[in-house]
């Protein structure tokens, strides 16, 4: 599907934690918070209850944020600030009814824009997670047959994502770099496109 020569896959890494809590997600993309105290010692401080002595407090600002989008709950890194705020501004397209350019334009289906806030999150936490890299803060932004595009443009690639306003969700994807290189494809559900990820550790 790629013309993509990729690395070796990444080594599965702990759930990162956020002062007293761990991040994970299920399935259904619905981003929950686990209390150290349910896990155990030796897999949040080590083998050895002690650790727990050595331990420095973290600020407020490294807690992550809360964000509720169509009675959904996610969470979102403390590191994804500039994700999170453009989020927050996309929310407006829940606004924007048929012809809002007046010229017969699609309006938003809340549908459509919950599956790219719900695609987005997932590939940017996981791309911090797995490979600590924080990536560029990408435009999110309703097109006039009523898809979402996510689009990333760097100083040498681009990369877009493109939900389609359809009952499949189905997604379409493109980037290329300063050397031509091309990927493209389709996803289809919420399981991890190991080019796609690899892909996005450079969009910074």
């Amino acid at each position: 599907m790629s013309e993509l020569l990729l690395d070796k896959r990444p080594k599965i890494a702990k759930p990162f934690k956020h002062d007293n809590v761990r991040v994970t997600y299920d399935t259904a993309m619905q981003f929950k918070s686990i209390h150290a105290q349910e896990s155990e010692w030796s897999d949040i401080f080590g083998s050895s209850k002690t650790a727990s002595k050595n331990m420095v407090m973290l600020s407020w600002d490294t807690k992550p944020f809360s964000i509720i989008i169509l009675d959904k709950s996610f969470t979102i890194s403390h590191k994804l600030k500039g994700l999170y705020e453009e989020i927050l501004i996309s929310k407006r397209y829940l606004d924007y009814k048929d012809d809002w350019d007046d010229e017969d334009a699609v309006g938003c289906n809340p549908k459509v824009y919950l599956m790219t806030i719900e695609l987005l999150i997932l590939y940017a936490e996981y791309v911090l997670k797995f490979h600590d890299v924080v990536i560029k803060v990408p435009e999110i932004s309703l097109t006039r047959d009523g898809s979402f595009d996510i689009e990333w443009r760097c100083d040498n690639r681009m990369f877009l994502m493109n939900v389609v306003n359809d009952e499949k969700l189905d997604v379409h994807f493109y980037g290329k770099d300063v050397n031509s290189t091309v990927l493209k494809g389709f996803l289809h559900d919420f399981e991890i496109n190991r080019d796609v990820s690899h892909w996005m550790q450079k969009l910074i």
